[in-house]
């Protein structure tokens, strides 16, 4: 059988200097509950739950969404719907009349809007930070030739915002499995030479790409997923429960200077223990993301050395999501105002499948309201999903639903500088819409 295929010709949509996304609502999103582990915690695991990424989805729709203009004049070819069908984990009746997309060319950037000039979405930091993708062993940023002379009292206050924890009530802590430095000090421990040596030497799981080394800082970020105390450096094992985690493309490995008692009225600042601790993130782990710098507990502070970040956002393929086909990768965000239903900013990691579920719940809107859904414009027809990160921090997965399509070669935008702050576009995938139109 074959089905109508709609192709969108070149300059059928204006270019426009209007981006695809809303500033505002990245700023007023509420954070995710853990941005990072929680103070003292050995292990942690924030368990991924369909059912709530279905319903977040579904709660973004607010109302009947159209786009800016009327569908423009369309060119059409065949080809066999079971093509569509085999793509697609829903099953789609074939009596259905259906429009489905082929190759467009790029819609054209205006020169007026910035855009970032480096290529890809690794690197966001307003500094200059090399891609870990072409960097060499030698280019990775860490601290090997930092200065050690600055004394402990001036690192505290001048280069560590630190939290301050609650009070605590002296319990044994659990023992850490890392060497403790010749002499119990916050110097000491940062710049300790084996832990230095260790983390420089670390050799990259395949799969993955190194993006940092050797930091005094580890990853906080919206993507966090969980956290565990391991019994060595082991970036071989954290990449393991990274590749069995869903969501998971990078992960942060580093030595923690910990209290061996919980600190509290009778033991302001006990002895150290060192741990060796393996964080797992939703997005890439860029060096501006390791901004956690470490926190007071009474009188003792916990600090961080020998971090080091790996990811592997440039080679995971998300799931196919119910209601769509197989996303797509692509170089950046898509622009196309004219045809675009809505956007919508979830806080968390990255997730192809939140942005599915808020289009067929649009789909599924539109469709009961409308008083002829055969004839509409306003039925969903691609979603681009993305990482929006800003200034190097991994932000969220944003949404935009549009009612024509684009071939991933579209999507191509990367905002760059903005204002004061520097906004990347990471993971990009663009998705064909089945739900609420095909079936």
């Amino acid at each position: 059988m074959l089905i109508t295929l709609f192709l969108v010709p070149l300059g059928a949509f204006a270019a426009t200097t209007v981006v695809d996304f809303d500033f505002n609502q990245i700023a007023l999103a509420p954070s995710p509950k853990f941005t990072a582990p929680p103070i003292g915690a050995v292990s942690q695991s924030i368990p991924y739950d369909s059912a709530a990424v279905s319903s977040t989805g579904s709660a973004a729709v607010t109302g009947e969404e159209t786009p800016l203009s009327a569908a423009p004049s369309l060119a059409t070819i065949s080809i066999p719907l079971s093509l569509i069908i085999a793509q697609s984990d829903t099953p789609v009746s074939t009596s259905s009349a259906a429009t489905v997309p082929t190759s467009i060319s790029p819609i054209p950037d205006v020169s007026t809007v910035p855009t970032s000039t480096t290529p890809g979405a690794s690197i966001v930091s307003p500094t200059t930070v090399p891609d870990a993708s072409t960097a060499s062993a030698s280019t990775l940023p860490d601290t090997a030739t930092a200065s050690t002379s600055t004394e402990p009292e001036i690192i505290a206050k001048r280069a560590y915002p630190l939290a301050l924890a609650k009070r605590g009530d002296c319990s044994k802590q659990p023992d850490g499995w890392g060497p403790l430095p010749l002499k119990d000090d916050v110097w000491t421990f940062m710049n300790n030479p084996v832990y230095r040596e260790v983390s420089l030497k670390a050799v990259t799981p395949r799969g993955y790409q190194q993006t940092f080394r050797n930091l005094n800082a580890s990853v906080s970020a919206n993507s966090y997923l969980g956290l565990q105390t391991m019994r060595s450096y082991d970036p071989l094992g954290c990449s393991k429960w990274c590749d069995n985690t869903t969501l998971c493309t990078g992960f942060n490995i580093f030595y923690e200077r910990d209290p061996s008692l919980d600190p509290g009225v009778g033991c302001l600042n006990p002895p150290t223990i060192v741990n060796y601790k393996c964080t797992l993130w939703g997005s890439g782990v860029e060096p501006a993301a390791a901004n956690n710098f470490g926190q007071w507990r009474m009188d003792y502070q916990v600090v961080i050395s020998g971090s080091n970040g790996y990811e592997k956002t440039n080679t995971t393929q998300p799931t196919t999501p119910k209601g769509c086909l197989k996303p797509q990768r692509c170089g950046g965000a898509l622009r196309a105002v004219n045809a675009l239903l809505d956007t919508k900013f979830f806080p968390g990691p990255f997730d192809v499948n939140v942005c599915a579920a808020y289009a067929n719940a649009q789909n599924a809107y539109n469709k009961k309201v409308s008083k002829n859904w055969a004839l509409a414009t306003n039925k969903c027809k691609l979603v681009n999903a993305y990482m929006i990160k800003r200034d190097g921090v991994a932000m969220g997965t944003y949404c935009g639903l549009y009612a024509q399509y684009y071939a991933p070669s579209s999507a191509t935008y990367q905002p760059g500088r903005l204002g004061n702050r520097f906004w990347g576009v990471e993971s990009s995938f663009t998705a064909i819409v089945i739900s609420g139109w095909l079936y």
